[in-house]
């Protein structure tokens, strides 16, 4: 196997993640909302989600910021795949790109993710 090949298998399964994790954010404001529910998953440990003081806030806040990112993480992942197949030439360095964009975008969205905790669902 050459050597781009098995970065592009590496982008590839980069690709596969991050269209994952924005699947579940998707999954998970979803299930917020229709449940009314925060999932274990999407929150810190220790913090007890269905006594938490103020949870109806924190869903509302956290619901648009989730499905937009979900949205937009799918469409970096799927960026790099489905436009050269249909015929869309990109620049080589587009998966990289994409895949630091997702990045820091998560990175914020922990961020963000944290200081709605502490202020919504912490005693």
């Amino acid at each position: 196997m050459n050597e781009l090949g098995m970065f592009e298998k590496a982008d590839n399964f980069l690709d596969y993640v991050i269209i994952g994790a924005g699947i579940y954010l998707i999954y998970g404001a979803l299930s917020m909302k229709i449940a009314s529910k925060i999932p274990k998953s999407l929150v810190s440990r220790g913090i007890d989600t269905e006594n938490a003081p103020h949870k109806d806030e924190y869903i509302s806040n956290m619901f648009l910021p989730s499905l937009v990112l979900g949205l937009i993480l799918i469409l970096c992942g799927v960026s790099t795949w489905a436009l050269p197949a249909m015929g869309v030439m990109l620049p080589e360095k587009t998966p990289v790109v994409t895949s630091l964009v997702a990045m820091a975008l998560v990175i914020l969205f922990g961020i963000f993710s944290m200081n709605m905790q502490k202020k919504y669902l912490s005693d």
